[in-house]
């Protein structure tokens, strides 16, 4: 079979890597999520671009639609290998772990519809919902049957409490997810097996927010069992399509196929055994040289060298994530909007493009995505302040407003966070701070585990802290 590196691309990029040979086809059920990277894929077939119009609508598919693969599937089981960073700082979804490893033994009421590009919403854990003619209510019906990995049954209370948790978080309880639901007020069991959540006002992108990875159902009996903190308990059951089997820290994960999973024909594989494999170069590698099936965020070299063979295939896909600085708005000066304006102007994205060239192309791209629908095209963008690439106007306007926030001199230094992957410690983050030089603005560089970065930023202990969003 073919093994497929991807090569994700955009505002930043990455990379997927497959590759082939005799053995039986491996076919993967993957929750996808959004990012705003150009994704390279190593596929098995010629592939042809196409470009369409995407709307997103808040429409149930009939039930087990999407689950499974439109083509008959006759070759199944196996495992299959992943390379890429699998390590987190605890295991609660809902507190912000990294679900693109826990997120396979889960499920959440719906998903976003990859077999459509995203453009429905398909059925998990609720097989339909309505949404009131007012925009106050959701009301979704849960899927009968369902059972968790320790074979006790999905009931309508756990369903109420998981969301509970995310939406009206106890007093000491963390849950990035809570800004989402500010306007749900309540969230109760109406009977029928049904669940209501109703809003003071109408949120049209409620749905959206609640296809997201984190967005999962946990067991109430756990829950309760563990003071209402899942961060220790390795790893909480779930009722998705693969089991937790064995974790080796900062080194891999092993799930089984869930074999009373809901939708009785999937998982396809038998296996998924994720290797922590961090480095970009390192990545790649494992899949061209038959260590791994597949791979994303590789390097540019392997990308190029995996187009150079018949086995591996590799493309550019538009992607919606973005490297981004994150400001402490708690803290002095950086909640001063003119600090935060004066950065934004100073810092070359052009620059940074060139400095990353060896790693990833990278595209200019603002709070929408160049390759969303109604974005400013990437031409325009680049006349407008703090995107262009002449930065004298910039630069002397950025001063301006340091002298005016009282900082004409700049200050420092400050506390610059960044994760230990290597072109983010050692081309991103030092890149950056050298930008901030040209207002004044020292930076002191410290570099922690990725895994720590949410939990990091949640505790507010950084003053700038720079990375990746999805």
């Amino acid at each position: 079979m073919k093994k497929l590196a991807l090569l994700v691309m955009a505002a930043f990029s990455a990379s997927l890597i497959f590759a082939c040979s005799s053995d039986p086809e491996v076919v993967e059920v993957v929750k996808e999520v959004i990012v705003e990277k150009e994704v390279e894929k190593i596929v098995e077939v010629p592939v042809e671009k196409i470009v369409e119009k995407i709307v997103t609508e808040s429409v149930p598919q009939p039930v087990g639609y999407m689950m499974e693969a439109p083509e008959n599937v006759t070759n199944t089981g196996g495992t299959l290998k992943t390379a890429f960073g699998v390590t987190m700082g605890h295991f609660d979804a809902h507190q912000g772990t990294g679900t693109h490893v826990l997120g396979h033994a889960y499920d959440g009421l719906h998903v976003k519809n990859i077999s459509d590009g995203l453009r429905t919403f398909a059925p998990l854990l609720a097989t339909e919902w309505d949404i009131a003619a007012d925009g106050k209510s959701y009301t979704f019906t849960i899927r009968e049957g369902v059972q968790f990995h320790d074979g006790s049954d999905l009931t309508i209370d756990d369903v109420v409490t998981s969301f509970q948790r995310m939406a009206m978080p106890q007093d000491g309880f963390v849950a990035p997810q809570r800004s989402f639901y500010d306007v749900v007020t309540s969230i109760e069991d109406i009977g029928n097996n049904q669940v209501k959540f109703t809003l003071s006002e109408p949120r049209t992108w409620l749905l959206e927010v609640m296809s997201g990875t984190s967005h999962v159902v946990y067991s109430k009996a756990q829950i309760d069992a563990n003071d209402n903190n899942l961060k220790g308990v390795e790893i909480p059951t779930g009722t998705g399509p693969f089991k937790f089997n064995e974790h080796m820290p900062a080194e891999k994960w092993v799930f089984d196929k869930n074999e009373n999973y809901w939708s009785p024909n999937t998982p396809y594989i038998d296996r998924l055994e994720m290797l922590h494999v961090p480095a970009w170069t390192d990545r790649g590698t494992a899949v061209l040289t038959g260590q791994a099936d597949f791979s994303w965020n590789i390097s540019m070299e392997t990308h190029n060298e995996a187009n150079t063979r018949n086995d591996v295939t590799s493309l550019k896909i538009p992607g919606f994530g973005a490297y981004n600085a994150n400001f402490n708005n708690k803290k002095a000066p950086f909640d001063d909007a003119r600090v935060r304006k004066a950065i934004f102007l100073t810092v070359s994205k052009q620059g940074l493009h060139a400095a990353f060239s060896r790693n990833e192309p990278m595209k200019l791209t603002g709070w929408m995505s160049y390759a969303a629908e109604g974005a400013t095209s990437i031409e325009d963008l680049g006349k407008l302040p703090g995107y262009r690439e002449d930065k004298t106007a910039d630069i002397a306007e950025a001063k301006k407003l340091m002298a005016a926030a009282g900082h004409p001199d700049g200050f420092g230094p400050i506390d610059l966070v960044v994760s230990s992957v290597a072109p983010h410690s050692e081309i991103l983050a030092p890149f950056f701070a050298d930008e901030l030089e040209k207002i004044g603005i020292t930076s002191k560089i410290r570099v922690i585990e990725r895994s720590q970065l949410g939990q990091n930023a949640l505790a507010g202990e950084y003053d700038i802290q720079v990375t990746t969003a999805f």
